[in-house]
């Protein structure tokens, strides 16, 4: 996703979605970094899997889950960097983290030497995907790793929404603003509170504003008489007021 002007100060809020792929599984082949970029680690025959074994191996890693992070990634343990570590060629022990693979479904399988199979998946969000694909090759008994993969979606966007790098990079002004999505759409299940344009002068110089109680953990959405967002704040019960968190309005106005 591509943030762009003010509304990349929501970029945070864009960070936890779950999200859907479509990866492809490279059987009896492991490597470095878990997909076919990294040097190859080990290399066996997976002619003896069947889609019925990758089925049942599959069903193993739906629900909550624990997930070693690959040593080619952006975490950091003790404050340094995984993959500039592996690149380094030391490897550390990291913690398993919670993950949710919500659905899991084997699409395409093709037998064969190095078996390929197609796998669509629904995952929380800081699930690895490749990760997902080594520990199911692993289960089969012949090693596995991650051969393409495919975001279709992420949170309420999905990929028929998407445009080309290119086509933005070549677009007017006026087409762009065609092709972008209103900021507000990054705010998916926030809730909306509409203010006059006093209130809306006030919430956008970070004055606080009265509210209501809302939901979850009571962020709001703010959007001004015509509609436009203003920004995120967060309800306080104590005063019964909106503080302004991320404010995208032009505090001029």
């Amino acid at each position: 996703m591509l943030l762009l002007g003010r509304a990349t100060r929501l970029a945070e809020f864009l960070t936890g979605h779950q999200k859907e792929y479509v990866a492809g599984l490279l059987l009896g082949i492991t490597t470095e970094t878990q997909d076919v970029e990294g040097g190859i680690v080990s290399d066996q025959s997976a002619a003896g899997v069947t889609e019925e074994d990758l089925q049942v191996a599959a069903e193993k890693f739906r629900g909550p889950i624990q997930q070693i992070p690959p040593m080619y990634s952006a975490v950091k343990i003790g404050g340094q960097t995984l993959h500039r570590l592996a690149r380094a060629g030391k490897t550390v022990e990291r913690p398993p983290r919670n993950i949710t693979v919500f659905d899991l479904r084997v699409s395409d399988f093709q037998p064969g030497e190095h078996a390929r199979a197609t796998l669509s998946c629904v995952v929380s969000s800081g699930t690895y995907i490749r990760t997902l694909c080594a520990d199911i090759g692993e289960s089969l008994g012949v090693g596995g790793c991650m051969e393409h993969l495919l975001r279709t979606s992420s949170g309420p966007f999905r990929i028929e929404q998407c445009t080309a790098l290119e086509v933005i990079e070549r677009a007017s002004k006026a087409d762009l603003e065609d092709l972008l999505l209103p900021p507000a759409d990054a705010l998916h299940g926030i809730p909306r509170v509409d203010v006059d344009s006093t209130l809306a002068r006030q919430f956008c110089h970070g004055i606080f504003v009265p509210g209501t109680p809302s939901e979850s953990d009571g962020l709001v959405r703010v959007h001004g008489d015509q509609g436009e967002l203003l920004g995120v704040g967060r309800f306080d019960a104590e005063s019964s007021k909106i503080k302004p968190l991320k404010v995208i309005c032009d505090t001029g106005s």
